[in-house]
């Protein structure tokens, strides 16, 4: 949730790890800035979300089953799963605190679980 005003568009054409979006701080030497810090004890006349400003969600998962052989007493099935199946890593949120140092820098933290497959069978009778 930023900890700020904003007044025009965020997000950035190239977004990078260090720059998820334009931080630029409206000061009174800087006109350009679309980010304001909101003073002590004044009311929040911005949003706490912006549609603009979202971190990498993907969620990968497949899943397989099949039944093999059936006879009149017994049938085989078997079953796959896989989570995150092309091994891609997800980071954290990036920061949208405007008095950090690391504001719209994303955390290189990997939130996500590596490659998970699971195999099954099943034999019912």
């Amino acid at each position: 949730m930023p900890s700020g005003q904003i007044f025009g568009d965020p997000k950035l054409a190239n977004p990078s790890f260090d720059a998820w979006f334009n931080t630029s701080v409206r000061t009174a030497s800087n006109a350009e800035g679309i980010w304001t810090v909101t003073p002590p004890f004044q009311l929040r006349t911005t949003g706490f979300r912006f549609p603009d400003i979202r971190g990498t969600r993907r969620h990968s998962w497949i899943s397989v089953s099949r039944a093999d052989f059936r006879s009149k007493s017994a049938c085989i099935s078997s079953c796959a799963q896989a989570f995150n199946l092309t091994n891609t890593p997800i980071f954290g949120n990036p920061d949208t605190s405007i008095t950090s140092g690391r504001f719209g820098r994303v955390t290189l933290t990997q939130i996500n679980l590596p490659r998970n497959i699971e195999l099954g069978v099943r034999l019912s009778f």
